[in-house]
């Protein structure tokens, strides 16, 4: 493949969106609402101060939702097409990148019990399962949590319940700690992760909240 034509696939298969959640109030007060312009076709520019004055920088991403977007607005553009994509043959990764208090788990897993707000993985579930059942697809889940670079499998208890990780914020392996992740035939995997199947809608609320615990 040529330089060009592989640069045309990457720019097919990755897209990246942003999401500005509302303002705080405080927020609105001490920063203004100027700082950050964006539009829905993903064009956004960020004021920032500096010794020399106002520097305005510029970014462009493949779409942009405004603080008005709903949780409806945001799988139907940014992750539907990848589960759509998913239940052909490929394979496909959805993840929230940002600082903390940016929306990230809002958007990830919503309001419980909300069906407007509901959030990308439940959506994601719910089609998964339609799908599931007119078609020969079979759903499992595994969950884990990647911190300090140690992987751990958060539904085996029985694991490495060693006190590895950083004590002062909290952050300890609750199951099998030091998972290695290893590539076979071309295929990324981790070695020993436990797997749960997916058969209704409730083993996937199980599944979250055991992990959580």
């Amino acid at each position: 493949m040529s330089a060009s034509k592989a640069n045309e696939s990457i720019e097919e298969n990755i897209r990246v969106y942003i999401r500005q959640r509302p303002y705080a109030d405080n927020e609105m007060t001490e920063c203004g609402t100027d700082n950050v312009e964006l539009s829905e076709d993903g064009s956004c520019s960020f004021l920032q101060q500096s010794a020399l004055g106002p520097k305005r920088d510029q970014f462009k991403f493949n779409g942009g939702f405004l603080p008005s977007a709903s949780q409806h607005d945001v799988y139907e553009t940014a992750a539907k097409p990848i589960i759509d994509s998913a239940l052909l043959g490929y394979s496909g990764t959805i993840f929230a990148y940002g600082p903390t208090n940016s929306g990230k788990t809002h958007t990830m897993r919503g309001i419980s019990g909300n069906d407007n707000n509901k959030g990308i993985m439940e959506r994601c579930i719910d089609d998964l399962l339609t799908s599931s059942r007119s078609s020969k697809v079979e759903l499992w889940a595994s969950y884990i949590q990647i911190y300090c670079e140690m992987v751990t499998d958060l539904l085996d208890v029985n694991g490495d319940t060693g006190t590895c990780g950083d004590k002062e914020s909290g952050y300890l392996n609750s199951g099998a700690g030091n998972l290695s992740i290893r590539e076979k035939e071309g295929k990324v995997f981790i070695e020993g992760l436990k797997r749960i199947p997916l058969r209704n809608k409730q083993d996937f609320n199980d599944i979250l909240s055991y992990g959580d615990q």
